[in-house]
């Protein structure tokens, strides 16, 4: 009898791990994205807590680096160099799951979506308009003056062409900062 209610919920436990696990794979799929480093490619390594040490990673950074990859060892695993300032090299390995890609500052980072069909569009109108707002008589941000100067534009540009956008914009500008 025992025997018989044993085999019934080991058979129940079975299927259910195998229902979770099918739903756990489904849901790593739909977000996963594969990566594949080639030689000379850089990356940063994620940091990892030292086990057993109770130690954390505080207010560190999450990663370090950046590293070269010098070759993929295995399937998911490369060997990784990396230089200090004092010119000594060192080198680690680490799963794909530790790197992420280095863009340097000057590197154009690659888009991963559609916005690579977006075009910008930009009223050159409205630019100008801008423009002459914030710059005025030749007025610039880190001047002590660009602030009246402001004001100033802000109040002249909102007494022009009743109908126009930047007029409606200027009064509308001008009552939030309550200027007039």
């Amino acid at each position: 009898l025992l025997q018989a209610k044993l085999s019934t919920i080991r058979a129940t436990m079975v299927s259910n791990n195998n229902i979770a696990k099918a739903a756990m794979q489904q849901r790593y799929n739909a977000r996963h994205r594969a990566t594949e480093y080639q030689p000379g490619d850089h990356v940063l390594l994620k940091r990892q807590t030292a086990d057993g040490l109770n130690s954390t990673l505080g207010l560190s950074t999450a990663y370090t680096g950046p590293y070269r990859v010098s070759k993929k060892i295995g399937r998911v695993s490369y060997l990784l160099e990396h230089m200090d300032e004092d010119g000594y090299r060192s080198k680690t390995t680490a799963h794909i799951n530790r790197l992420k890609p280095y863009y340097n500052r000057g590197e154009e980072v690659p888009s991963m979506g559609e916005e690579d069909n977006v075009t910008p569009t930009i009223d050159e109108d409205f630019a100008t308009f801008t423009t002459a707002l914030v710059q005025g008589d030749e007025s610039k941000p880190t001047d002590q003056t660009f602030v009246p100067d402001f004001v100033n534009n802000v109040k002249k540009l909102a007494t022009l062409d009743p109908g126009s956008q930047e007029t409606i914009f200027c009064k509308e500008l001008a009552d939030k900062l309550k200027l007039i």
